[in-house]
């Protein structure tokens, strides 16, 4: 068994083996993040706030609210070992209002069970490992990883990122259009994902979720998307160069509009608009 603590950031975490084929738990003080880190059968919990009677397997984590009390049960009995880390409600408060949200009052982390994320998954199993060599040098390590599953709880799995969700839906509509509208009208140019969030008034990282919500795409590829088309538009209907057509679009070059073109449309400028249009053309070589 190995533990670190810190009366610093007051969190805690400990690397345990434990055998059962039953177990109820009262609601913990504070918040706890499980990680199995070698299990032979799936841990199945019931009760709780959702996902319940789902199995967590080696490398899914389960986190423990304070307002739930679980019931946990494996189907052999045999033993298994696992990673706890132990976030006080306060830290998370902090970490919410410090780095994710400033405006936050609260938060609360939603009972999840069973959960694949490969972040919280790769941070908790670098403590456990860190934890074998001993407290001393685990101190630091688990501060940082404290903060780190602190921020991703509160990003995807908490009653703050719910708010978000409910909020986006009503913002989405009106930022995306405001967001679509600068893109048309700035394409030459070189987009910044934060100039394009500034436009639609909302944070960079809130305008991604928000914007692959309402139109199933990332902002990233809306562009590309919208430089394909526009390009497709030019090539078609006007004598402008490739290397023209390119500029106007916001390619960095003749060859990169290439090479997204071909990818995206399945032919080259050149041939697209040789099938596109009927007026003789001079062949351009390709860029």
């Amino acid at each position: 068994m190995g533990m670190a603590f810190s009366p610093k950031a007051d969190v805690a975490a400990i690397t345990t083996q434990t055998t059962f084929r039953e177990s109820r738990h009262a609601p913990p003080p504070v918040y706890v993040v499980v990680l199995p880190l070698s299990m032979p059968d799936p841990v199945v919990k019931h009760g709780g706030q959702q996902h319940r009677g789902h199995g967590a397997s080696t490398g899914t984590f389960s986190v423990l609210t304070p307002e739930h009390e679980g019931r946990w049960r494996v189907a052999s009995g045999a033993s298994f070992r696992s990673i706890k880390l132990f976030l006080p409600e306060h830290l998370l408060r902090e970490k919410a209002r410090n780095g994710i949200d400033a405006i936050t009052t609260g938060v609360e982390l939603r009972d999840v069970h069973g959960v694949n994320d490969p972040t919280v998954r790769d941070t908790l199993m670098l403590l456990a490992a860190e934890l074998s060599w001993g407290v001393a040098r685990s101190r630091l390590l688990l501060e940082s990883v404290a903060d780190a599953v602190a921020g991703r709880l509160i990003t995807d799995f908490s009653s703050l990122s719910d708010a978000r969700e409910t909020a986006g839906a009503a913002l989405g509509s009106s930022a995306v259009a405001r967001a679509q509208d600068y893109v048309e009208e700035n394409m030459g140019d070189d987009l910044s994902l934060g100039a394009i969030a500034a436009e639609a008034g909302v944070s960079p990282h809130h305008f991604v979720r928000v914007f692959k919500a309402a139109t199933g795409t990332t902002p990233h590829r809306y562009v590309l998307d919208r430089r394909v088309e526009r390009s497709r538009q030019l090539l078609s209907d006007t004598d402008l160069s490739l290397a023209e057509v390119a500029f106007r679009c916001g390619f960095s070059s003749q060859s990169h509009m290439t090479a997204v073109f071909r990818r995206l449309v399945g032919v080259t400028p050149a041939k697209y608009r040789i099938d596109t249009t009927t007026i003789p053309r001079p062949v351009v070589a390709e860029g």
